[in-house]
């Protein structure tokens, strides 16, 4: 596997954008923002309330996880989540799997394998993908085929979750 450096190395190396650059992009405004300096905010709960009424809007909640040895825990992987998902929804399967695979590098969880096993499908890289896939299918038997993970994905928005299904089918995922 790919050596990478380590947060504190990309943390470092980081061009960072003020956060009110960021929060325009997303359509944030400023009332939406608890600033923390120039880089970094966290978003209000009425902001957060706001979005409940969305149709696209989606939340995924990292709750508990247990910090590997480099002490990362669920901020890393929140952020990792959140890296590899935009790739994917821009297709960029290069930065989508290194992404996963930095996330995967101290933590074994299923979830993780059906979207490597998704992304490198769609590169093309199908031996690879099948080991991922059963490594995902090992964690989750109730996953017999393509219908079966459609119903256990994360809800993200459709063209995202489409994306995995069908890169788990060309992963060897049975169709139903």
């Amino acid at each position: 596997m790919t050596a990478y450096p380590s947060d504190l190395e990309i943390a470092n190396a980081a061009d960072k954008k003020p956060i009110d650059e960021i929060a325009k992009v997303l359509g944030i405004d400023q009332n939406g923002l608890i600033k923390f300096g120039d880089d970094k905010a966290k978003l209000d709960s009425t902001f957060i309330d706001s979005l409940s009424k969305n149709v696209n809007g989606k939340l995924i909640l990292v709750t508990a996880i247990s910090p590997t040895p480099a002490g990362e825990g669920k901020t890393t992987t929140s952020v990792g989540l959140v890296d590899g998902l935009c790739h994917i929804g821009k297709k960029d399967w290069d930065e989508a799997i290194l992404s996963i695979d930095r996330n995967l590098r101290d933590q074994e969880h299923s979830r993780y394998y059906g979207f490597k096993a998704a992304v490198l499908a769609h590169q093309g890289k199908i031996d690879e993908a099948k080991v991922c896939l059963d490594k995902y299918l090992e964690d989750r038997p109730e996953v017999k085929n393509s219908e079966d993970y459609a119903g256990v994905a994360p809800e993200f928005n459709e063209d995202i979750k489409n994306t995995f299904v069908k890169g788990m089918e060309l992963a060897g995922l049975p169709k139903p």
